[in-house]
């Protein structure tokens, strides 16, 4: 969802216009920014079908990645605790606490991928493991890629080559955090000066064992430049520190613990440190998820795992506000697209799970943990038989007489018949699968692992995994999803999966239609280029129609909270489409003003006050946005752009190199370089740039010939 950056005109008619490139490098940031605010603990203190041992979890310090401290009230944990230091919010203690006590668990977690989910690069390399060892080279998309060890670091190293195979242009940067458990792939992750992070374009693939590009950086490659958002370390890492407001930049240490810790699931252990010993048969001064409803104890899981089309932070809450035993549905909105309740095309593993014919046959009973262990993966040994049984310990029973079915399905192996609950002759289950793996069958792995955040092995759970997947309905129900009157025009509409929590909270007053309406209109202005883009959406008519109901849900919620900084931009986003662009402009304002240090927000107003010429404000939020992050490349060469038109050529030279020692590929803002240089009389370091330019772009080197000869030719200098 990219929108069109803001050219303003040129009048020596740079070559860059005629590629349009820029308007694919600056972006409007859409990514849904995590904030800080203040929520009332009455909305969980009437929830009721939440375990009461599940609120002793206050904190004065959350896992997640958006704050250190969350800004609501804790919930109240001495209400339901006999420790009354709880009363005062409860302290994370980070994993090492827990292994004294618990050291088997932690031993066998520290080689699940959950616990090797983050690692500092230096102490991968250390454990011996063959790709960190590597220094491989290849090509891809038109560059070079390398892994160079030198004097103590890791370089990754992004090189554009001329025809005769010399260097043009280099990237380089050092990596410095290894991400990922490596069961599917390693990426990396690249940190520039006190804490910005950013993910490196080299990727180690396990399943194939090669080096390629990152996922996605296929596609229009951000070099060293895709930051490395809240959202993304709070599924990846422990606890990260972001500055707020900010989009990828975290206060030093970055990390509070690097891969996923034990407190992720079980909430904060300062208050279980001190009292370990469970009273009457009850855990009560620590979060186990098997006790938990099924709701919550699901939300733990689903804080990662839930992906849907659309994912947000609702309104007045952050991502570091949830902690394991809080109902997931009062932090965050999942939405997916309305007509995957009848294709059967979700991806994600949750979504697939719901849809399944087990799932809904248990009436949400069944849940991640009744197949997976959190704290172990079975041994490649073992792995079937594992699961296998996981399977009959509902399924055994399904034919009636031996009620062991691992002793059936045993018979089965050596006998021609069908035995337990499998229907299928011994003959043909093996045929498909050797070891007679329940799984290998119905919850067959995709052959495409490269794509990240999508479900390898088919939670659906077909009968037939080669027929059409169970014909039931997505789930409903206390454990959630889409009871509810999909949201949205014609094929593109969407559904929120917590449909069925939110309409209860509606009736019984924890919640307003005209926050929901907030969270749906604010879905839909994000997703709204993507659902229009399905085969036989009509793009045209349905976009016009998406961003018109996103614009009547956000209209009234922001007359109620005029302080979402996330709902103006998603208004400014959707008018602009519309081509309602001062009405747009004006929301944009309004969000700057509610929300003066958020980056997100301030890209859209500097890329739209550029567009309508509004110079002057538009360089006042490009230099805010340098400020706050001068390791983004975009950001100095918005500045450039907006400096040409005001003819500012020496500032144009000062903004064109701080890009380029960022991202030296970029031909556009070399061009606007050379012109800036020309104006100012330095022709020999202009033919210069001009050769580089003629080097790394030779199929338009006439028309950039050409258009040197006419800059020569104008009398330098304006300024």
């Amino acid at each position: 969802m990219t929108e069109e950056a803001p050219r303003p005109s040129r009048e020596d008619g740079v070559p860059g216009q005629e590629a349009g490139a820029r308007g694919r490098r600056v972006r409007a940031a859409l990514s849904v920014a995590l904030i800080a605010a203040m929520a009332l603990a009455a909305l969980w203190l009437r929830w009721p079908r939440a375990r009461r041992v599940s609120r002793s979890h206050a904190t004065t310090r959350s896992p997640g990645t958006t704050s250190t401290t969350p800004s609501h009230a804790p919930h109240q944990a001495g209400s339901q605790t006999p420790d009354p230091e709880a009363r005062s919010g409860l302290a994370y203690v980070g994993s090492a606490a827990c292994a004294h006590c618990h050291a088997e668990i932690s031993r066998s977690y520290a080689r699940h991928p959950m616990g090797r989910s983050l690692r500092p690069l230096g102490e991968a390399i250390a454990s011996g493991e063959a790709p960190f060892r590597d220094q491989p080279t290849f090509e891809a998309g038109g560059f070079s890629y390398a892994i160079e060890h030198r004097d103590g670091r890791i370089d990754h190293v992004e090189i554009r080559r001329d025809a005769q195979g010399a260097e043009v242009v280099r990237n380089q940067a050092e990596a410095r955090y290894v991400i990922g458990s490596g069961r599917r792939a390693f990426s990396f992750l690249v940190e520039r000066g006190d804490g910005y992070l950013f993910e490196s374009p080299i990727t180690w693939y396990a399943q194939e064992r090669t080096w390629d590009l990152s996922p996605g950086f296929e596609r229009n490659s951000p070099h060293f430049e895709r930051p490395i958002r809240p959202a993304c370390l709070f599924c990846h890492a422990n606890q990260a520190d972001i500055v707020a407001g900010t989009e990828n930049h975290y206060r030093p240490p970055i990390f509070r613990g690097h891969a996923i810790g034990c407190e992720r699931c079980h909430g904060p252990g300062a208050l279980h440190v001190r009292q370990p010993i469970p009273r009457d048969g009850q855990p009560a001064t620590i979060v186990n998820p098997a006790r938990l409803v099924p709701a919550l104890r699901e939300a733990v899981c689903q804080q990662c795992h839930l992906q849907g089309d659309v994912r947000l932070v609702r309104a007045a809450r952050s991502l570091a506000d949830f902690r394991p035993g809080l109902p997931l549905h009062e932090f965050i909105d999942v939405c997916f697209q309305a007509d995957k309740l009848t294709a059967k095309r979700f991806v994600g593993q949750v979504e697939q799970l719901h849809s399944s014919r087990c799932f809904l046959a248990s009436r949400g009973q069944m849940g991640c943990i009744s197949c997976h262990d959190p704290h172990q993966v079975p041994e490649p040994s073992t792995r079937t038989e594992y699961y296998r049984d996981r399977c009959l310990s509902c399924h055994q029973a399904d034919k009636g007489g031996d009620s062991s079915g691992a002793a059936a399905v045993g018979r089965s192996l050596d006998e021609d018949i069908t035995a337990g609950p499998c229907l299928v002759p011994r003959r043909r289950r093996l045929g498909k699968s050797p070891a007679d793996s329940c799984i290998d069958c119905h919850m067959p792995r995709s052959a495409n692992t490269r794509i990240p955040h999508t479900a390898t092995s088919d939670h659906r759970i077909p009968r037939f995994a080669d027929r059409d997947a169970s014909s039931a309905t997505a789930p409903n129900g206390e454990t959630g999803s889409s009871d509810s009157k999909p949201a949205g025009a014609g094929a593109s509409r969407l559904v929120s999966f917590f449909a069925a929590e939110r309409k209860q909270d509606i009736a019984e007053g924890r919640d307003s239609a005209t926050r929901q309406g907030r969270d749906l209109g604010l879905a839909l202005s994000l997703a709204a280029p993507r659902l229009t883009e399905r085969p036989g959406a009509s793009r045209g008519t349905t976009l016009v129609e998406i961003d018109r109901q996103a614009i009547d849900l956000l209209e009234p919620a922001l007359t109620r909270m005029s302080d979402d900084p996330d709902a103006w931009q998603a208004l400014g986003r959707s008018l602009w489409r519309l081509g309602r662009r001062a009405e747009a402009f004006a929301a944009l304002q309004k969000g700057v003003r509610a929300a003066p240090g958020q980056e997100a927000i301030l890209v859209d107003h500097a890329t739209r006050a550029a567009q309508l010429k509004r110079n002057d404000l538009a360089l006042a939020s490009a230099r805010r946005l340098i400020a706050m992050n001068p390791w983004r490349a975009d950001y100095h060469h918005l500045a450039a752009l907006v400096l040409t038109e005001d003819r500012a050529w020496s500032a144009v030279i000062d903004a064109c190199r701080a890009s380029i020692r960022l991202n030296a590929d970029d031909v556009e803002i070399r061009l606007l370089l050379v012109q800036a240089l020309v104006r100012t009389g330095d022709m020999q370091a202009a033919r210069a740039e001009f050769e580089i330019v003629l080097r790394h772009d030779p199929s338009r080197a006439d028309a950039h010939r050409r258009w040197f000869a006419r800059l020569g030719a104008v009398s330098p200098p304006v300024r």
